[in-house]
């Protein structure tokens, strides 16, 4: 009896197995140039009537304009927090100038249009020239109007690295 749940147990772990190395084979290439990360938001000012104060850590992701399979013109950048996101489109690739930005918002399955002046500027530091090439990007992003609040200015600060999956020219 013993044995023949040893037997049973190991033709269970071959087939878990084979359909772990056969589902990780048919991971499929994504349809985008994307690039992958995470970082941090903090030095809020102004943000208190929503809650964000301190350092909030993130994952981000990343498609820039122009790349393969990417908007010719809007950067869209996702901040994820463990109980929402932030979707930022940048009109064009990242600057030092201010400019605005669209800025939606996800928390707790209701999602919305950030209809205030919401505008970004990348600081020093930042990468400014992405293409093809470019396989890790810096963003030290000041927004204002963060999170659609007048008066609240946060600095986003994401390391992100080109996904593998990433379609070739």
């Amino acid at each position: 009896m013993f044995e023949r749940s040893i037997v049973s147990a190991s033709r269970l772990l071959v087939v878990a197995t084979g359909l772990t190395v056969s589902a990780v084979a048919a991971v499929p290439a994504i349809a985008s140039t994307e690039f992958q990360g995470g970082g941090f938001v903090t030095n809020f000012t102004g943000c208190d009537a929503q809650g964000w104060s301190g350092v909030v850590r993130v994952v981000s992701r990343m498609q820039p304009a122009g790349l393969p399979e990417n908007d010719p013109t809007i950067t869209h950048l996702s901040i994820v927090y463990g109980t929402g996101i932030h979707i930022i489109d940048f009109a064009g690739p990242p600057s030092l100038d201010w400019a605005p930005v669209d800025m939606w918002s996800t928390w707790t399955s209701v999602s919305e249009y950030l209809d205030g002046e919401v505008a970004a500027r990348m600081l020093p530091g930042s990468t400014l020239s992405i293409d093809t090439t470019t396989q890790q990007i810096v963003l030290n992003a000041e927004i204002d109007g963060f999170s659609g609040l007048p008066g609240c200015s946060a600095l986003v600060v994401v390391v992100l690295n080109k996904d593998a999956r990433t379609p070739s020219e």
